[in-house]
């Protein structure tokens, strides 16, 4: 279950294209040109457990079919003693 509602997007955004994690983080890769997401790395994502930087976002955002910048800027940074696990310490959030 999601830990909030940015990774509950991103879940929803995935089952939407009929993707498993698996190839979601290959659809994602083919974005990138990169092979650097991982089936666990989706998984982390859409439990709340890491949050992707925004250029991820931008690659997740067109391999599910939306523009770049349709996912910037909606993630939400950890609650304070939320004890979000998987955070990157000194990482600057947006609003």
């Amino acid at each position: 279950m999601p830990a909030d509602s940015f990774a509950e997007l991103l879940l929803q955004l995935r089952k939407k294209t009929g993707r498993t994690q698996e190839q979601q983080a290959e659809a994602i890769n083919a974005v990138s040109g990169r092979d650097t997401m991982t089936r666990r790395e989706t998984n982390r994502y859409e439990h709340g457990e890491n949050i992707p930087t925004n250029h991820t976002l931008g690659h997740i955002a067109v391999a599910c079919g939306l523009p770049p910048e349709a996912l910037r800027g909606r993630r939400q940074p950890p609650a304070p003693g939320g004890g979000r696990r998987g955070a990157v310490k000194g990482r600057t959030w947006t609003t």
